[in-house]
């Protein structure tokens, strides 16, 4: 991972196998927003977080409802 970040660095092209990968993983991993978020060493769920394209899975919500309630 340290390999592919320091190529990264230095704008030389990682096009194919593992380390190309690993690149691609890192960088969509820094792009993505962060759903759940720690405070003062308490996690919470960020607020105001946009949920419109994420695909739910209704026997999960169910269980996460009978949970809560």
């Amino acid at each position: 991972m340290k390999k592919a970040l320091e190529m990264l660095k230095q704008n030389k092209p990682c096009t194919s196998g593992l380390l190309s990968k690993i690149t691609k993983s890192s960088l969509r991993i820094k792009n993505m927003t962060k759903a759940i978020v720690e405070q003062n060493g308490i996690f919470t769920i960020k607020e105001n977080l946009e949920t419109s394209s994420v695909k739910q899975d209704p026997g999960l919500k169910a269980l996460v409802d009978s949970v809560l309630k």
